[in-house]
């Protein structure tokens, strides 16, 4: 999977037999920050909110489960740094047809955004940065068939090319606010990201494609 970076970067396992004693204690209120967790939370703890979801990759500094938003396959990824949760949120993992359900989730839950973005749309709450992102990166067209369909004498409205399916990624992230805030006071603040925090962020991007039966050439942007 190859990404690429834009211009800008700022937004304007499977743990299972979890004694229930222990589960109540994750929350002394019940106000999360991201699904039943809150920053600062640890790997372990994290863990324990998501069992029985099916673990699709670990390292030291990410927890990810298969998951779907409406039809749509996505990711939940927890990003953490010194084993304290700062970042997290729902990645497509490959182009998908409803990635928009994933920007339809987020404004169904938290209402109209606090800012437009060129790209994307942008949540400021007293605990998180929210922030969600659907892009075009494929649009996948068969075989070149033999007889293209013409207007002719029955003049017929413009539309798509025949054969061709587009392809969506999508996001929808949280982010700590303070660490967030933080952040804006960093003179690099990019490096401070790691992989995953950075396609949360919208900072990175997957390269779109066509492809043309085995020809694959570059999305104009």
């Amino acid at each position: 999977m190859k990404y690429v970076q834009p211009i800008t970067w700022l937004l304007p396992i499977i743990f299972c037999g979890c004694n229930p004693a222990i589960m109540e204690t994750l929350s002394e209120s019940g106000n999360y920050d991201f699904r039943k967790t809150r920053w600062g939370f640890s790997q372990e703890r994290v863990q324990m909110t998501e069992h029985g979801k099916l673990l699709d990759y670990r390292t030291k500094d990410v927890l990810a489960y298969k998951h779907k938003i409406g039809t749509t396959p996505c990711i939940i990824t927890y990003c953490f740094r010194d084993n304290k949760l700062r970042v997290a949120g729902y990645i497509t993992k490959k182009p998908e047809l409803n990635a928009q359900h994933i920007v339809d989730g987020s404004r169904a839950e938290h209402g109209e955004p606090t800012e437009v973005l060129q790209d994307g749309m942008m949540w400021v709450t007293d605990n998180a940065i929210i922030y969600a992102n659907v892009y075009l990166t494929r649009a996948i067209l068969g075989a070149i068939p033999e007889y293209q369909i013409g207007e002719g004498i029955l003049k017929e409205k413009e539309r798509g090319m025949a054969g061709e399916t587009l392809r969506w990624d999508g996001v929808w992230a949280y982010v700590d606010i303070d660490f967030y805030f933080d952040l804006l006071e960093t003179r690099f603040p990019l490096d401070e990201l790691s992989f995953h925090e950075k396609l949360l962020f919208g900072s990175l991007k997957r390269t779109g494609v066509y492809t043309i039966g085995n020809t694959s050439l570059p999305l104009s942007r």
